[in-house]
């Protein structure tokens, strides 16, 4: 990973092919990369010390150790000419989200899915972001995009906190009607079962939802 310096925007356009407009936030793709542009809001805010680029960098980075699949990162995008500016360049990932796959889901895919949260969990990884789009689906392998909202602790997360990761998933009302209800309540069997919960961690698990 190198870092690329922008005295202005002129020079930025001359890098960049095509622009994706989100507002707060947006993407730009060159050849096989992303390009992630994040933009501090705010006259105070820690995204000025901290950027969300060196955020997404060091998650990528923490991630590889623990084994999880990621975006890999290949730039670091420095803008010289205003400061609330901050950006990353990585690999594009040639898959499909769970998101865009809710309509041709399987019980496998569903378990599969389980077993992912569940290893991120039992490693200590709170995704704070974590709903079908942020998890992507390539040659069969589960990847975490979207990396910036990530909390690593020392030990597994507790009970409370697996149950919050995952009302975070169902805030989008349009996930649930596509994904289905049905399958959330299979993932969240399943996700219980490949986390070996007992009697008393599924009670709690399961009224966290209510």
């Amino acid at each position: 990973m190198k870092k690329i310096f922008f005295k202005n925007d002129a020079e930025f356009n001359k890098y960049i092919e095509k622009a994706d407009d989100l507002g707060h936030r947006k993407t730009f793709h060159k050849k096989n990369e992303i390009i992630k542009i994040f933009n501090v809001r705010g006259l105070i805010s820690s995204g000025f010390f901290n950027t969300y680029a060196s955020r997404i960098i060091k998650n990528s980075l923490k991630l590889k150790k623990y084994d999880i699949p990621s975006i890999e990162i290949t730039n670091e995008l420095v803008f010289q000419y205003n400061k609330r500016l901050s950006g990353v360049s990585y690999k594009y990932i040639p898959g499909t989200t769970y998101r865009d796959l809710s309509h041709k889901i399987t019980m496998d895919m569903i378990t599969d899915l389980a077993n992912y949260i569940s290893n991120i969990h039992k490693k200590g990884i709170y995704f704070r972001a974590m709903h079908l789009g942020n998890i992507l689906l390539h040659n069969k392998k589960l990847f975490l995009i979207d990396i910036a909202k990530i909390h690593f602790y020392p030990w597994p997360l507790f009970v409370f906190t697996r149950a919050r990761a995952f009302r975070r998933m169902i805030k989008y009302q349009d996930d649930i009607k596509n994904f289905g209800l049905i399958n959330y309540k299979n993932l969240i069997s399943e996700y219980m079962n490949s986390s070996k919960f007992n009697s008393f961690e599924r009670i709690r698990f399961q009224l966290s939802f209510i």
